[in-house]
């Protein structure tokens, strides 16, 4: 099952509104998920925690979450800026990297790229990601 189905079985959309939604699809070429939220139609948070749900990826709440200065300057800024990341925790070899796009797997390859450290994705609300970023 697909995060859309899962979307629609928890009554969270309506079939009319995944129609239209993917109707707007075809004429810009964005993603049905994010054109659901953009059109008002879901949640983002409902999304998320569907998105969680469905790939198995920790949903994290980044206004109870403590960064450190050693942890936020791992990365340069424009990647930050540009691909709304922000690395929340590294430790072991690993770095947590908050994202409200699991699906951008280039961000997360080009993250291993830029820090030789393995990149464990974490889905965060853009506004909260924004937030931090500012």
């Amino acid at each position: 099952m697909n995060v859309i189905d899962s979307l629609l079985e928890k009554n969270l959309v309506t079939p009319a509104q995944v129609a239209e939604a993917l109707e707007l699809c075809q004429e810009n070429g964005h993603r049905v998920d994010r054109v659901l939220v953009e059109m008002g139609f879901v949640d983002e948070d409902d999304l998320l925690g569907v998105a969680s749900e469905q790939l198995a990826i920790e949903l994290v709440d980044l206004s109870n979450v403590q960064i450190d200065r050693e942890t936020i300057s791992c990365l340069p800024s424009k990647v930050v800026h540009q691909k709304q990341l922000v690395p929340i925790a590294r430790e072991n070899g690993t770095l947590r990297v908050a994202t409200s796009d699991p699906y951008d797997l280039y961000a997360f390859d080009e993250l291993r790229l830029l820090t030789g450290l393995e990149v464990v994705p974490v889905l965060a609300p853009e506004y909260q990601i924004t937030s931090l970023i500012k």
